[in-house]
């Protein structure tokens, strides 16, 4: 018993590497102790590990260390959640601190997951991955988004200089904030240059599709692209900056600079692209 312990933690430590190797290389992951958020593709990721009892061996052993590993997904799941960022001063672990979200409204989303299939190592180790949609999340936290540690962003005034409109439509409005330090959150402030707000919490509608958050963030513009949500013609502009809250924090908001902004603007009047949340964010992987 003793020489097995080594083992089974040897190939745990394979499987956690080779399940983050596996998933990094197909999406824009935010790492965590326990998982990873794929920002890209809406989910939180989480793996949970669970070992058959020392007297079950073989096929007899399988289902207890399916429900070990489904139990410790679980876990995993809550502890990665609470660290979600709402917004660059605010995570979800400070909303139920607060009591601005519900123990029972976390609890419920936790629930609301679906279980990948599951993997035996040798000894019977079993890992499984459990899938949380981020719109879901993104949609509990929706009733304080707005005022949780936010600074007041004015909006734009009715006669905001906006550019030409454009012979076609946009579909949707790609962000190319790459080099400014941003880090993503489930409700970033767009920006521009005088700090008037051209979306973000209050502007965004609610998604018919709840797996989808305001906006989507992507490792380059062309995967940002690919992403169904921003439609064939997209309107591509550059951040001129990234800003977190006047009381600290992360720098989640990108900032426009003022000739991007009036083309955000033309852009968001002529088509629906708020409504329709077609706002991919580029940033670099975290």
């Amino acid at each position: 018993m003793r020489s097995l312990l080594p083992l089974q933690t040897i190939i745990l430590t394979l499987l956690t590497l080779a399940f983050t190797a596996r998933t990094a290389s197909a999406a824009l992951l935010e790492p965590y102790d326990k998982g990873a958020i794929d920002w890209e593709q809406g989910l939180i990721r989480v793996v949970g590990y669970g070992s058959p009892p020392s007297d079950r061996n073989g096929a007899d052993g399988a289902p207890p260390a399916i429900w070990a590993a489904k139990a410790d997904a679980l876990r995993n799941a809550l502890e990665l959640v609470t660290q979600v960022r709402v917004n660059g001063s605010t995570t979800v672990a400070q909303l139920l601190l607060a009591g601005d979200l519900s123990v029972s409204g976390i609890e419920d989303y936790l629930n609301s997951g679906r279980f990948g299939e599951p993997r035996f190592a040798p000894g019977g180790i079993c890992s499984i991955t459990y899938l949380l949609p981020l719109g879901e999340l993104s949609a509990k936290v929706a009733p304080v988004a707005g005022r949780a540690g936010r600074r007041t962003a004015a909006l734009p005034p009715a006669n905001a200089p906006m550019a030409p409109m454009a012979p076609l439509a946009y579909s949707g409005i790609i962000i190319d904030a790459r080099r400014t330090g941003l880090s993503p959150a489930l409700y970033p402030q767009i920006l521009d240059s005088r700090g008037y707000l051209l979306y973000g919490p209050g502007l965004a509608q609610p998604a018919a599709d709840p797996a989808q958050t305001i906006v989507a963030y992507s490792r380059s513009p062309e995967q940002a692209q690919s992403l169904p949500r921003i439609g064939n013609n997209p309107l591509f502009l550059t951040a001129a900056a990234a800003q977190a809250e006047p009381d600290g924090g992360t720098a989640t908001d990108p900032v426009l600079g003022l000739r991007a902004a009036r083309h955000f603007r033309a852009a968001v009047v002529q088509s629906d692209i708020l409504g329709s949340l077609a706002v991919v964010i580029v940033i670099d992987a975290p």
